[in-house]
């Protein structure tokens, strides 16, 4: 009966019970196989993988605390920060009118940028630049085009051949052929206003207007263009709210990587208490176990008592008394099936 049961015993029972009830993954340790069998004797049912489970749903008992904190203010940089990163020009009402999508044809040559230029090439290429001039003029691009490729191959190291042959193809509505020119140009001299000015306006045709924007403002620096100057002004409307819509989503996104640094602290944190504490429980259980193995009985400090009358063998009468200790009620603990 339990009036039976030694105190040390339940004693050591409660803290096994509060133990596997703060770490459920104990009762799945090898040693432990024999009370799970006892367990299921009973009709009890052990769960598998509970301490995966238990740490999942505290994960998420704390993820959603940590939503039911934040203020205002959080609550409406996250919702911004959402709505921005799903549509980046959610907010943005530009003025489309003359975008175009860019075209999709392969690379035009380029000529060799290693190669020696002599004379008579510098002479023939200045010869297929003039013609090219002269189609233009007529409005055949293409044959322009075909043209001023000649002169870049014969001189590959002259900006101004591909900023006109860029030209001819912002004529024929081949923005990203332009481009590839123009970026040639700046190459060979950084502030060609050519390349740049026709560069600007293949991006103005492609819809990317701080791109547009910025040529157009450089070229205006080394020398006045009234086309470019009307370009200019056209493209700023849109360039400014492209301008302001990158400022706000850089700041959100700095403030989503600030939200995302202290959540890595956080786990980190949390992690190491996590660790911390299961060291010195196991520290503890084995502390228990040296304890418990330094005793044959615990709960018995006593020891065998009576047996002090070995020294004479006329305290051998004593042994009697060994069944009427009975071990302090031992025997009684373990045959009592209720225990």
């Amino acid at each position: 009966m339990s009036k039976n049961i030694p105190t040390e015993y339940v004693r050591l029972l409660r803290q096994f019970v509060t133990l596997c009830d703060g770490q459920p993954e104990t009762l799945e340790a090898p040693e432990l196989g024999f009370f799970r069998e006892w367990l299921a004797k009973l009709g009890a049912t052990v769960p598998k993988d509970r301490s995966r489970h238990t740490s999942e749903t505290k994960s998420e008992e704390k993820e959603t605390l940590s939503d039911d904190n934040e203020t205002p203010f959080e609550s409406k940089i996250h919702e911004e920060t959402a709505k921005v990163e799903s549509d980046p020009e959610s907010e943005l009402e530009l003025d489309m009118t003359g975008v175009i999508e860019g075209e999709k044809d392969e690379s035009q040559p380029m000529g060799d940028p290693n190669i020696e230029v002599t004379d008579a090439m510098s002479e023939q290429a200045d010869a297929k630049r003039g013609e090219a001039q002269a189609k233009v003029s007529e409005g055949a691009f293409e044959e322009a085009i075909s043209l001023f490729t000649q002169a870049i191959e014969n001189n590959p190291q002259l900006a101004i051949l591909y900023a006109k042959r860029a030209q001819c193809y912002i004529k024929l509505q081949k923005p990203n052929a332009a481009i590839r020119d123009c970026n040639r140009a700046l190459e060979l001299n950084e502030n060609s206003q050519q390349a740049l000015k026709w560069r600007g306006k293949a991006h103005r045709m492609l819809g990317d207007w701080d791109e547009a924007y910025k040529d157009f403002c450089k070229a205006q620096l080394s020398d006045f263009d009234e086309d470019v100057q009307t370009w200019c002004k056209e493209v700023q409307a849109n360039a400014k709210k492209v301008a302001e819509h990158k400022r706000k989503y850089e700041r959100l996104r700095e403030v989503k990587e600030m939200d995302a640094k202290r959540e890595r602290v956080r786990k980190a944190q949390e992690a190491y208490a996590k660790a911390q504490q299961e060291e010195n429980e196991r520290r503890a259980r084995e502390q228990h176990t040296r304890s418990a193995g330094g005793q044959q009985f615990p709960g018995f400090p006593g020891g065998m008592g009576g047996m002090g009358g070995m020294g004479g063998m006329g305290g051998m009468g004593g042994m009697g008394g060994m069944s009427g200790a009975d071990l302090g009620g031992l025997g009684a603990v373990m045959n009592d099936p209720e225990i």
